[in-house]
């Protein structure tokens, strides 16, 4: 453990007292005290194993024929889906359309390896996916990285101009383009266009947010009666669960989505209606100490896993996911793996260690 553990050391206990006093003594609870506590257990082990390599030899030589094969691996099985998706359509099968593959690992991997035109088709990938919140936490870790490395930038740029090129072209050419017949340019033009819309005519940043997501807003409603005095403060414990508000669900004819839920799609919020200021307090610390711990400038892997951090706090924004994600603990124990870095050298693959500490 080190110091960038405490603040979520602090979170996990006292939403169990909350939780009893309160009655919330239900499957929620204990599922809500699994995921908490193995959230912080997944973290120490990672970054226990992590630490104990770097201590034998040279964790970043031996893990890059991996991190290949994670890159492979990941592109295969996002286009696996992709066709399955599509193939799914062609027959007539119809649904809300997304193929959304893990692709953030392997996109912060090959920008902290500087392999660009991995990255590019990693993101043209996640755009077709038709996921919004994974592609923007991938496009936003590839602008970060174009500020650091160099060739990273020139290929970046050049993607950036023929992008906006087609998109020009594709206005241009109208709906009535096969592009534009694709489903996900459909969700993704469809997007900016309400977007557009709404901004215009919206006359409070409330009314701008209802109208762009009703179904992420109502969350927003149904949870302001529960957060008052000391639970506004201290949450309503584990195994909390709140009724959607249906008069506004019915405002937006969404009469289906009615029922009892326990988080909301805005992990802030979500952390707010469970953990209270005072735990939201305690993990915006822990964020800010993640990305602003001192670091080892040449581990590709650290830089990796503090890129796919990053967005992982965005796509945090879309959905509750920092939880429950196996690769946020992946993320964060190699972002603080920094008590001791290998210089050593490989003789057939074994290190010969030498540390040093790194400050």
């Amino acid at each position: 453990m080190n110091w960038l553990d405490l603040p979520l050391l602090l979170m996990i206990p006292y939403p169990i007292i909350i939780g009893i006093s309160k009655g919330n003594i239900n499957i929620t609870f204990f599922n809500d005290i699994t995921v908490f506590s193995f959230f912080l257990l997944k973290i120490l082990i990672i970054r226990t194993l992590i630490l104990r390599f770097i201590e034998k030899t040279d964790f970043d030589t031996i893990f890059r024929r991996y991190a290949r094969k994670i890159i492979k691996q990941s592109i295969i099985a996002a286009i696996l889906m992709l066709m399955i998706a599509y193939i799914a359509l062609a027959v007539g099968l119809r649904f809300y359309y997304q193929a959304p593959a893990e692709l953030t690992f392997a996109a912060a991997l090959a920008i902290a390896q500087g392999y660009a035109p991995t990255y590019l088709l990693i993101l043209t990938i996640a755009a077709i996916g038709g996921k919004r919140g994974i592609l923007i936490g991938i496009l936003i870790i590839g602008i970060l990285g174009s500020l650091t490395r160099r060739n990273f930038t020139k290929v970046i740029v050049t993607a950036v101009v023929l992008t906006t090129l087609a998109i020009a072209a594709f206005f241009i050419a109208g709906d009535s383009s096969s592009l534009g017949d694709a489903v996900f340019m459909r969700r993704l033009t469809g997007t900016w266009l309400n977007i557009k819309s709404v901004a215009t005519e919206a006359r409070a940043w409330e009314e701008f947010f209802m109208f762009i997501d009703p179904n992420r807003f109502v969350e927003y409603i149904s949870l302001k009666p529960h957060l008052k005095g000391w639970a506004l403060w201290f949450g309503n414990g584990y195994g909390f669960r709140y009724d959607l508000d249906f008069n506004f669900l019915a405002e937006f004819g969404r009469i289906g989505l009615e029922g009892s839920v326990t988080n909301a799609h805005f992990t802030p919020l979500a952390i707010v209606a469970k953990f209270g200021l005072m735990g939201l307090i305690l993990w915006i610390i822990q964020v800010l100490g993640i990305i602003f711990t001192s670091r080892n400038p040449k581990s590709y892997f650290q830089a990796a896993s503090r890129l796919g951090f990053i967005s992982m706090l965005v796509q945090a924004i879309f959905a509750f996911s920092f939880f429950i994600s196996f690769f946020s603990p992946l993320f964060i124990a190699g972002a603080t793996s920094r008590n001791a870095r290998y210089s050593g050298t490989l003789v057939n693959g074994v290190g010969q260690p030498h540390l040093t500490k790194v400050k």
